[in-house]
């Protein structure tokens, strides 16, 4: 109720192609979202996951083999 008339307002200017409706933030976002610190392509994304499973796999199995 509170934030519907400023999503309306947001999805006219959208619709209208207004630079207004790239201003503000209007997406619902959870926690991790003061985590963003860049603008990344999906690919570079995925290669980010990738190499950071990679990562924790490596030190997953020295940690299991560590007498």
């Amino acid at each position: 109720m509170i934030s519907t008339p400023a999503l309306t307002r947001t999805d006219r200017a959208a619709e209208a192609s207004s630079r207004a409706s790239h201003e503000p933030v209007t997406y619902f976002v959870g926690q991790g979202v003061g985590l963003v610190d860049a603008v990344k392509s999906a690919t570079d994304v995925v290669q980010d996951f990738r190499s950071e499973f990679a990562d924790a796999c490596e030190q997953f199995t020295r940690t299991v083999e560590s007498p």
